[in-house]
Formats: structure tokens, C-alpha cells, sequence
């Protein structure tokens, strides 16, 4: 996968998830607790991804996406 393409999908995927989160009709804490655990989910996603990265190029990209 080519570093912008890793980029846009990750960043991609983090920002539809927040906005359906936001989007819900649940209250303001249960959308703070659900945004939260997401954030936790995607950190963790990154790890994997940085676990698996055997390129430069895919190393570069994981450090923007957390950037």
C-alpha cells in the first residue's frame, strides 16, 4: 500500500467513525465515553499496523497518521 494511500484510508476510517459517533442520539457522556474508547481502538490499530511494517515508507506513514 503506498504511504498516502495508509494515510488517507487510517485517517479516513478515524473521522467517519466520529462523526457517526456524533451523529448518534445518545447523550453527551455516552458519546464522550464511545469517542473515547475509539480513539483507545484506533491507538491500538496503529500499533498493529506499525507491528506489521516492514517498508520505510509504511513506517513514515504511520508517523503522520498519529501526528
Amino acid at each position: 500500500m503506498q504511504q498516502s494511500s495508509l494515510v488517507k484510508e487510517c485517517e479516513n476510517y478515524r473521522t467517519n467513525v466520529m462523526l457517526a459517533i456524533d451523529n448518534l442520539e445518545i447523550t453527551e457522556y455516552q458519546k464522550q465515553m464511545f469517542l473515547i474508547n475509539h480513539q483507545a481502538f484506533y491507538l491500538q490499530l496503529l500499533q498493529e499496523l506499525s507491528r506489521n511494517s516492514d517498508t520505510p515508507e509504511n513506517i513514515t506513514a504511520l508517523a503522520e497518521i498519529v501526528n
